[in-house]
């Protein structure tokens, strides 16, 4: 898989994320295993696609922009300012 291209995929890959990530951090170990190495490539497709596909806007709590924060004030208090 070189990218991501449904949000049925997009789901497939977080489970698949879900099930590597016990596996591969924690244990104190610094070697590089095949689960960590896809652990890695599929996390790098997820960042893409979110990076298309999800904007920050639809996943700010509705409270949020009611007390009148926008997604930029958002995104400075999370550090990913643009």
């Amino acid at each position: 898989m070189t990218q991501i291209n449904s949000e049925t995929e997009y789901y497939a890959v977080l489970r698949r994320i879900e099930e590597l990530l016990p596996k591969t951090w924690g244990k104190g170990s610094t070697d590089i295993s095949d689960e960590s190495i896809e652990l890695a490539l599929l996390s790098d497709l997820v960042a893409d696609y979110e990076d298309k596909h999800v904007h920050l806007e639809d996943i700010v709590p509705a409270g949020w922009r009611h007390c009148g924060k926008t997604s930029q004030k958002l995104r400075q208090l999370s550090g990913f300012a643009e």
